[in-house]
């Protein structure tokens, strides 16, 4: 695996200037060796755990000090819990919390294990670590099924046991881990995005890993605690007793287990019953840490409602995810259908451009495919007849991507992307092609009709078409009002929350107007399928893209056309389309047929200016401009001044071409802020994706 160095890097658009530090792959130092059959830790000189008693261990000292048992089997239907944890180690409590879990909670409840570890195992490691334990086989190999082959500095969301679980993995030193859960920018305005109800402080000895074992770490488990958090740690070292007492915890010592004579719990006791008034870091931030903190931003629905307007792709996804979330879902569609606009053609391709760079659009890509084609596996396995996760092959028709994709296959995992040649290519496609490239094996097409169909198929969503929405307008205890006169049956109806996924349109509402959102018209063509074409067995992509048969037809395209409006289907178009299966040779098995004579769909993909989406809050445009004018003199100035948004109004716009690989986890990410659970991206991710991007830039410019 080749790994780069931490820099930081300058990244330019023609209309974004933004300075980041990217992220490399995470060197994967050799922290485990075995000694007497047990995994040893030779970073730390430590065992993972012990094997007469591990698992036992767990249970004392996690599960009955932080009293776990009674408080799942009091959660109410679709409740959920937090646990954070320092040190994943080898997922030991993990399973055993997972196990409890599965026994006591309600079914429809939904565990949040939000962990950090420094010095994560390979996949190989981890399963051997865990075979040592047979009780929790059938637990370890979901975990290790999903566990990712490559980790790096990232956030992995993993979504595990029928949806009752999400892991939360974060690759990370703890302190830092930790804070990607908090509104950091500004020492004023450190907020939590999330509240933990039970800490797990695991992780080696505070003799042997002292750096863990920080006054920063504690303060920082304080600020993510709410008054009935409560945390428990097999050590009774002093410094950690101090700490923890220092940063806001009641503890005690209890009696510990084996022959560990004692250990600690205990509850955080906030000093204040405001909870959103958390304890300052005890290490404040240097002024040139300080930032004016433009992104920070609350949400606090009344009730449970949520209204999407939109039934697109990130539409259904969004409703999806508030559902399952425990949200009461009215999805408003201004067509007779689901998928009716973009994401209207009959064969979607899930796949992204990777790059070699971790910047933040190299990062997103790599995180979103991960997380998409983890999501769709249930889809391909309950509708085979709507797609297949049959692999893509990213063609390198040019020296210039031959170089990129090399460059991108040496940082990735092969079960991600790996390089082929010409010949090889042409054997997993079936037919002979021009080219080599990458070939991405779990990645692959779907039916995108039928999967927003499939999504809105949950018992808390309810979805009204025919209709489109006027306006929606601010009410009491920060609610909307949503009035939509083309449906006489509901005039207007009420919400807590409100998610707008419906693209370009977003630009009609005053709310969301000066959102910078762009259509590019694409035309896909229907090419019938022959005997010999049916033989084609993965998609094909280069500058458009070729798809397996499907309803007797394949999908070819699509075109990009950056000025045009022409909502009808053009014979040029199509020559355009079918230009692409030069790359394959005897493809057809016969002359083409006539260009007059094919069918077609034009659709208009939404963008932004530097194809990124926008997901998050939506700026309150003349407070914010008015709020940080002086950034147009100094853009770098420091201003104590936050939350300009608008209340409870989310967005999840401007996925281009890229939505079906997108979607998913931009959709989890608005079920997170809408609940207040761990956010599945980094802060540096979540700034990248902000809508408010743009307005700070123009803000700075002195154009607003």
């Amino acid at each position: 695996m080749q790994l780069y160095r931490s820099k930081t890097t300058e990244l330019t658009s023609n209309l974004v200037t933004l300075t980041v530090k990217t992220n490399p792959p995470l060197p994967m130092p050799h922290a485990l060796s075995w000694s007497d059959g047990l995994p040893y830790s030779t970073q730390f000189g430590d065992v993972y755990f012990s094997i007469d008693s591990g698992l036992d261990e767990s249970r004392h000292v996690f599960h009955q000090h932080n009293n776990l048992a009674a408080r799942w089997q009091a959660l109410p239907n679709q409740g959920q819990f937090i646990i954070g944890e320092t040190g994943f180690g080898t997922g030991l409590n993990f399973l055993a919390a997972v196990e409890l879990w599965l026994h006591t909670a309600p079914e429809s409840a939904r565990l949040y294990y939000l962990t950090v570890e420094k010095y994560p195992l390979g996949k190989i490691e981890l399963k051997q670590a865990l075979a040592l334990w047979p009780a929790l086989s059938e637990l370890s190999q979901e975990l290790i099924a999903a566990y990712p082959d490559q980790l790096e500095t990232e956030i992995y969301p993993l979504n595990l046991f029928g949806g009752r679980v999400q892991l939360l993995l974060t690759i990370d030193d703890a302190t830092a881990g930790f804070n990607q859960q908090l509104h950091r920018q500004h020492p004023d305005f450190i907020t939590p995005k999330t509240r933990v109800d039970a800490w797990f402080l695991d992780g080696f000895a505070p003799s042997k890993n002292a750096d863990m074992w920080s006054q920063a770490l504690f303060d920082t488990l304080a600020q993510l605690s709410h008054k009935d958090t409560t945390f428990s740690t097999y050590t009774c070292a002093g410094n950690v007793r101090r700490g923890l007492t220092h940063a806001g915890f009641m503890v005690a010592k209890q009696k510990g287990f084996g022959r560990k004579r004692e250990m600690l719990s205990g509850y955080f006791c906030p000093q204040t019953t405001a909870e959103a008034k958390t304890p300052k870091a005890s290490a404040p931030m240097s002024n040139q840490d300080k930032a004016t903190p433009w992104q920070a931003f609350k949400l606090n629905p009344a009730g449970r409602h949520a209204c999407v307007i939109g039934a697109g792709i990130a539409g259904c996804h969004t409703a999806r995810a508030l559902a399952e979330s425990g949200w009461q879902v009215t999805v408003i569609e201004a067509n007779a259908a689901p998928a009716r606009m973009a994401s209207g053609n009959a064969q979607g391709i899930v796949y992204a451009k990777l790059s070699p760079k971790r910047h933040p659009q190299g990062r997103f890509n790599i995180t979103s495919l991960n997380y998409a084609q983890a999501s769709y596996r249930a889809f391909w396995r309950e509708q085979p007849e709507y797609g297949a996760a049959c692999g893509v092959l990213q063609l390198a028709a040019k020296d210039e991507t031959a170089e990129q994709q090399s460059a991108s296959a040496a940082t990735l995992p092969t079960s991600l992307a790996h390089l082929v040649t010409a010949q090889q290519a042409s054997t997993l496609a079936g037919f002979e092609l021009t080219h080599g490239g990458l070939h991405l094996p779990n990645a692959g097409w779907l039916n995108p009709p039928a999967l927003c169909t499939w999504l809105l198929q949950h018992p808390s969503i309810t979805v009204v078409f025919n209709t489109k929405v006027e306006k929606f307008a601010l009410i009491a205890d920060a609610r909307w009002r949503i009035i939509s006169p083309d449906n006489t049956e509901m005039p207007c109806f009420e919400a807590d929350l409100v998610v707008l996924c419906c693209a370009e349109q977003a630009k009609h509402f005053p709310q969301t107007q000066h959102l910078p959102l762009k259509t590019i018209r694409g035309q896909i063509t229907q090419l019938p399928a022959t005997e010999t074409s049916k033989k084609l067995k993965k998609v094909v992509t280069q500058e458009g893209y070729l798809a397996p048969t499907f309803a007797g037809s394949h999908c070819v395209g699509a075109t990009f056309n950056l000025k045009l409006n022409d909502p009808a289907a053009r014979d040029e178009d199509h020559e355009t389309n079918l230009g692409f299966l030069a790359h394959l040779s005897n493809f057809y098995g016969r002359d083409l047929p006539a260009v007059s004579t094919l069918q077609g769909r034009v659709g208009f993909r939404c963008t932004s200016p530097d194809y990124l989406p926008l997901v998050g809050p939506v700026a309150r445009e003349t407070e914010m401009a008015s709020a940080y004018a002086l950034l147009a003199k100094n853009a770098k100035r420091v201003i104590a001044s936050a939350h300009h948004y608008w209340p409870n109004l989310l967005v999840n716009l401007a996925h281009g071409s890229r939505g079906l690989a997108y979607t998913p986890i931009c959709a989890q990410y608005i079920a997170a802020l809408a609940n207040k659970l761990p956010v599945p991206i980094r802060q540096d991710l979540c700034e990248a994706l902000n809508p408010a991007r743009f307005l700070i830039r123009d803000i700075a410019r002195g154009k607003r």
